[in-house]
Order: structure tokens, then C-alpha cells, then sequence
């Protein structure tokens, strides 16, 4: 006889108040500025449309990277991390797809400090950025990093931090 029912009642006893609270988008550096990366509905249905699954676009960005340790906000791939590592050489992600994501958080995530003033960042500064600073114009490793922070916060959830202005200088100051 099967021991489900009973470990179906354990599980439902445990109190939902008990989450913690998480958020599924961060802020990172790019370019001269620290931006607020968001992947809404319409972020990932944009993505999924032409990328497959937003699990699997999660995947193909992950291939190739190993986390070793966590930053103040619990994503082991935030910029503030103790080690996150990954070779491109052995990546999964094309450059279309990590411009594709880096562009879709930027107008997801909305706003951002850019030498120190909060900016808007609507589609179209969203593509400039993402042309100015993004592959091939920057490393393809520097874009898989924010990719990677991105797709785990979404995936995963990290522990809340400010969505201010100041909360961005702040963490914009050191590029962390």
C-alpha cells in the first residue's frame, strides 16, 4: 500500500506563510549604467516565440556554466557573486538569442542609471544599448553573465533587493 496519501497530508499541513518572498528580476551592470533586467509575459512570450520553451532558452544560456558560490541577493550568477565561471566555448547560447534576452529585460526591467541618472528604457533605447554594448560590438562573455543572472532570477527567484534609484547608484558605483 502506498505511503502517498500520507505524505500528501504531511505536505499540506506545512504553512504557505513560510516563503520566503522572491523577486525574478535583477539589476546589473551594462554598459555605463546599471540597469533593472525583467522578463514579464510578454518578455517571454516575445522569446519563447522565437526561441522555444523559456526552460529551454534557460538551458541553452546555462550550458557551459558552474556557480560557485552566491551574491547578496542568493544568484549565484549576480554580479556580486563569489564565483561564477563559465566558458563560452562550451556555451549552448547563440548571440542572437543572448542579444534577443538582453534586449527583452531591458525593456522588461523598464529603468536604470546611466552615468548616475535615472533613465527610462523603452524598446528602442533597449536595441541601442544592446547594439552599443553588446556582442559583437562587447565580449560575448560579458553579455552571457548578465544573461545568465537574468535567467536564474527568473527560473530560480532571489532574494528582494531595492528597486529605487538609489538602490541602482548604490550598486552601480563599483560596477557591482
Amino acid at each position: 500500500m502506498s505511503n502517498l496519501p500520507v505524505i500528501l497530508a504531511e505536505l499540506l499541513e506545512e504553512p504557505m506563510a513560510d516563503l520566503k518572498p522572491k523577486q525574478t528580476w535583477i539589476l546589473h551592470p551594462f554598459g555605463t549604467g546599471v540597469y533593472k533586467f525583467a522578463l514579464g509575459v510578454p518578455q517571454c512570450l516575445e522569446l519563447e516565440r522565437k526561441w522555444g520553451s523559456i526552460g529551454k532558452i534557460a538551458g541553452d544560456v546555462m550550458v557551459g556554466r558552474i556557480a560557485l558560490g552566491s551574491g547578496g541577493d542568493g544568484n549565484p550568477f549576480s554580479p556580486d557573486a563569489e564565483s561564477s565561471v563559465g566558458s563560452p566555448f562550451h556555451s549552448a547560447v547563440s548571440v542572437p538569442m543572448l542579444r534577443d534576452l538582453l534586449i527583452q529585460g531591458l525593456i522588461g526591467g523598464n529603468h536604470g542609471v546611466e552615468e548616475g541618472v535615472e533613465a527610462t528604457v523603452n524598446p528602442r533605447r533597449a536595441k541601442e544599448l544592446v547594439d552599443t554594448y553588446g556582442p559583437p560590438e562587447r565580449p560575448v562573455e560579458e553579455a552571457w553573465n548578465v544573461a545568465a543572472a537574468l535567467v536564474y532570477a527568473v527560473m530560480m527567484g532571489v532574494d528582494p533587493q531595492p528597486e529605487t534609484a538609489a538602490g541602482v547608484v548604490e550598486r552601480g558605483d563599483d560596477g557591482r
